[in-house]
């Protein structure tokens, strides 16, 4: 079962919602996890399973350069072996660590 999650920034009020992790029919294939496209500032979503295979400009919100601080237990969103941290993401409105990840429901 996957997330809903919400990414929200304090500052700019940037905000989206997105789908992290798969599905019961594609958990094998699929592990969406979001990302900054860093050639053009866009926040994406991409498919972490196939990470090798996508260009050098996305960076994963789960890359130690996308947040501040250190993932604390119990800070984190989780999905197989991927981690976001609940606060202080590096937000791709306004370029500050001021973006949170919010859970906002599920999907199967």
């Amino acid at each position: 079962m996957g997330s809903i999650l919400k990414a929200s920034c304090k500052q700019c009020k940037f905000s989206k919602e997105f789908g992290f992790g798969g599905g019961m029919t594609d958990f094998q294939t699929n592990c969406s996890v979001p990302a900054i496209n860093t050639a053009t500032g866009e926040f994406t979503t991409e498919n972490y399973f196939n990470k090798d295979r996508l260009p050098d400009d996305i960076k994963f919100y789960n890359d130690p350069e996308m947040y501040q601080g250190e993932p604390d237990e119990g800070q984190t969103h989780q999905w197989g072996g991927v981690y976001l941290k609940h606060k202080d993401n590096l937000c791709p409105g306004c370029n500050a660590f001021t973006m949170d990840f919010q859970n906002v429901g599920f999907f199967d």
